[in-house]
């Protein structure tokens, strides 16, 4: 399969203050952040390689992927210098 993209720089503003530390993908939601379900589900349906475009918080983000990148797939994060929308 293609290397599949999620976007996940957004500021979380209408969650505030929830994403005052905390970047909206790793919100809990039924006790794992929101990013873990997602990387789950994408390597379910066989996706491999994976890449993150953040901003807000990134270093957080990019650590949570160092410690939590599924065995068997690749995630590498994109940086964004500012917000692109």
């Amino acid at each position: 399969l293609s290397p599949m993209v999620i976007m996940a720089g957004g500021k979380g503003q209408r969650l505030w203050p929830l994403t005052a530390d905390t970047p909206k993908p790793l919100l809990h939601v039924a006790e794992k952040p929101l990013l873990e379900h997602i990387l789950n589900h994408v390597k379910s349906q066989g996706f491999q390689n994976l890449w993150v475009s953040t901003h807000y918080k990134s270093e957080k983000i990019e650590s949570f992927l160092n410690e939590n990148t599924p065995p068997g797939m690749s995630a590498s994060v994109i940086k964004e210098t500012h917000p692109l929308g």
